[in-house]
């Protein structure tokens, strides 16, 4: 019996030594960056209602400050890791992070949220600095503007009433994505995503009065109206890469890529019957398009307009100064969201992003679906080895003088309002192209 006892004692006395060792060294394990994040997706987890993302009520928002400390922390400990071991590797990397900008997040392609959240929460006092100042600088530059009378008369503004939201869509500054999330939320049994579909559902606010200010139609009180601005050049830039594919070039054949390109390059044909001949087969080319590539398309050598088969840069830049066309992909984003009529709370740029985003998701209330932006960013084709930057300086090189002013003209508003700079006039660049004097009044 006693040697039962003895037995048992000295099982529970191995048990309580285990406990003790495994206790203690779980109490010295540090935080790792996953075990950090799990205190913002732990919140999450507690409330499944869109509007109230953090759990709780609708003003709550993840406890930035332990997340910073706890990341900090973290970077430090990351640092010495890397002194001591000096491999150069990933670890290095995570502790330089933190002196990265929002262009080279984008160039080292941090597609994880974590990793943009840990970016996020070291710089959130400088993007939201980097926001309110913008805000404030537009806000001051407009408030000398004269609104026209603009009396029941639609604007691109969408209101999210379920959501507390109004959005203005700036095309080709990401509008793709934002428009693909509130289809999703707002249209479940949608049989496209297009922006018709939340036409059908009556989102598109029309103006009041001609006041600074004004109330909207059917807007919620308390609603907040955004937008996401980009680069002009960088617009257009995007916008001819878009018309390139086979679905655009159908799409917008008769709306501007047709003629944009027979009267952009017909005069550098010089025989009249070449330039029948051309034009025929330029027309069939689109039959051929249309009938999804069926057979073999055959170009013959020399005609100009198939040569790209496909509008570029050029083409768009001097069909827009040629017919002075309208047209919501190019049009100067202060124009086409009616900043001189209508107050914004946020306007982010897409250069700023991914940092600018999570910040303004935090501030509608939408952080738990940070990721599905993530997922959805329509990211732009470039070649391979070419970076956002190449694309868009090689372009810049392409235009001339003349286009180079027009752009600065026609965009002027968005230059001054968004702080971009404006494109740089070269010397020895051929000044052969048309121009048409901008009327600024058309903005004001």
């Amino acid at each position: 019996m006693s040697m039962i006892f003895r037995g048992r004692f000295i099982f529970t006395c191995c048990l309580a030594l285990a406990a003790t060792v495994l206790l203690t060294g779980l109490w010295h394990v540090p935080l790792s960056w996953s075990s950090q994040t799990s205190l913002l997706t732990g919140a999450m987890s507690r409330d499944d209602n869109p509007r109230f993302p953090h759990g709780g009520s609708p003003n709550s928002s993840p406890d930035f400050s332990v997340l910073l400390d706890s990341v900090r922390d973290q970077d430090s400990v990351s640092g010495e890791t890397a002194e001591s071991q000096d491999t150069g590797g990933e670890t290095s990397q995570i502790g330089q992070r933190k002196d990265l900008n929002s262009a080279e997040i984008r160039t080292q392609s941090l597609t994880e949220v974590a990793d943009i959240d840990r970016m996020y929460f070291l710089k959130r006092e400088e993007v939201e600095k980097r926001i309110r100042e913008r805000m404030e600088h537009i806000k001051s530059t407009l408030s000398s503007c004269k609104p026209k009378t603009i009396h029941l008369t639609p604007i691109p503004l969408y209101q999210i009433n379920e959501m507390q939201m109004s959005w203005c869509p700036v095309f080709k500054s990401g509008s793709t994505t934002w428009k693909m999330y509130f289809i999703d939320k707002l249209v479940p049994t949608h049989k496209s995503y297009n922006l018709k579909e939340l036409d059908k559902r009556k989102l598109r606010i029309r103006l009041k009065g001609g006041s600074r200010g004004i109330s909207l139609f059917n807007e919620r009180e308390g609603n907040k109206r955004f937008t996401v601005v980009r680069h002009p050049l960088s617009r257009l830039i995007s916008h001819a890469q878009n018309a390139a594919k086979d679905s655009q070039m159908i799409a917008m054949e008769k709306e501007w890529i047709a003629r944009a390109i027979l009267d952009n390059r017909e005069k550098l044909i010089k025989s009249y019957k070449d330039k029948n001949e051309y034009q025929n087969e330029f027309r069939d080319y689109f039959l051929w398009l249309r009938s999804k590539r069926k057979g073999e398309f055959r170009i013959t050598k020399g005609n100009v307009f198939l040569e790209p088969p496909y509008p570029i840069l050029d083409d768009l830049i001097n069909h827009i100064i040629r017919t002075d066309a309208h047209n919501g992909h190019w049009a100067p984003a202060c124009r086409w969201c009616k900043l001189c009529e209508v107050d914004y709370d946020y306007i982010i740029k897409l250069e700023e992003e991914p940092l600018e985003l999570w910040y303004l998701l935090e501030q509608l209330g939408l952080w738990q679906d940070r990721a599905l932006f993530l997922k959805r960013a329509n990211s732009s084709q470039h070649p391979a080895n070419m970076t956002d930057s190449d694309v868009f300086e090689r372009n810049l090189r392409s235009l001339n003088n003349r286009q180079r002013a027009w752009v600065n003209k026609y965009f002027y508003d968005d230059f001054v309002l968004f702080g971009y700079e404006k494109l740089k006039l070269e010397s020895g660049i051929l000044n052969d192209n048309p121009f048409v004097e901008f009327d600024k009044s058309a903005f004001w």
